[in-house]
């Protein structure tokens, strides 16, 4: 996913980045926290707070949780 970006700006001015991973990519592996947030974002308009930490909550400890208990959890969504 490498990306070498140049934007030049009307008063002549150019932004440039080259990248060569983000993070969540297997070379920068997203933490966590990152991920949490990133999935409540992205669950949101879907999902209740509750709700969202519950999924977060089975998935975290899922060897302690069977898959029947996981997919009720999701199936049950709003």
């Amino acid at each position: 996913m490498a990306c070498d970006l140049t934007i030049y700006l009307k008063n002549g001015r150019q932004l440039h980045v080259d990248k060569k991973d983000y993070e969540g990519f297997f070379t920068r592996p997203a933490s966590r926290e990152t991920v949490i947030c990133k999935f409540k974002t992205l669950c949101n308009p879907f999902v209740d707070e509750k709700k969202s930490d519950k999924i977060i909550a089975t998935v975290k400890d899922l060897k302690k949780h069977n898959i029947t208990e996981l997919m009720e959890t999701l199936r049950t969504l709003k």
